[in-house]
C-alpha cells in the first residue's frame, strides 16, 4: 500500500531561495576574497586549484571552505608527492635486483650447460668402455675437460 502523505517542500524552497539571494549579494566580495586567499597559499604546481576556488566562491562558499579546499588540495600534492619519490626509489632498486638476477639466470645457463656436457661425457665413457673402444673412451675424457663447471 503506497503512502498517501504529503512531504512539503515550500519551506526548503524558501531557504534555498533565501541561501541564492545572500550568495548573490556576497559573491562579490566571496569572489576578492578568493582571489587573495589563492594568492597566498595555493601550489604553484596546481592550476585547477583557481578554477576550484572561483566555482566555490561562485556557489557562495564561505572564506574559510575556499581556504580548507585549497589545503586539502596542497596536502593531497605533497602526499603524491611523496609516493612519487617512494615509486622512483622503488623503480631503482627494482632495476638493480633485474640486472642481478639477469647475471645469476646467465651463469645458472652455464652450469646447466657443463653439466649437460659431463653427463654426455660418463654416458659416452660407459659405452665406449662396454664395447672396448679406446678412442671413444679418450674422447669421452677430453668432453669431461671441456666442461669446468663454472
Amino acid at each position: 500500500m503506497a503512502d498517501d502523505r504529503e512531504v512539503g517542500t515550500d519551506r526548503v524552497q524558501e531557504d534555498m531561495e533565501e541561501r541564492r539571494k545572500e550568495a548573490s549579494g556576497e559573491e562579490r566580495a566571496a569572489g576578492t576574497r578568493a582571489g587573495s586567499i589563492i594568492s597566498q597559499s595555493a601550489p604553484r604546481s596546481s592550476p585547477s586549484l583557481p578554477r576550484l576556488a572561483a566555482i566555490l566562491a561562485h556557489l557562495g562558499g564561505t572564506p574559510a571552505e575556499i581556504k580548507a579546499t585549497i589545503d586539502e588540495a596542497a596536502r593531497r600534492q605533497s602526499t603524491q608527492d611523496d609516493s612519487q619519490k617512494e615509486a622512483n626509489a622503488r623503480d631503482t632498486e627494482t632495476a638493480a635486483l633485474t640486472a642481478e638476477s639477469q647475471d645469476q639466470l646467465e651463469h645458472h645457463h652455464r652450469f646447466a650447460v657443463s653439466v649437460t656436457l659431463f653427463q654426455d661425457a660418463i654416458g659416452l665413457a660407459a659405452t665406449a668402455a662396454l664395447l672396448r673402444w679406446p678412442a671413444v673412451w679418450y674422447g669421452s675424457l677430453g668432453a669431461a675437460a671441456c666442461c669446468p663447471f663454472s
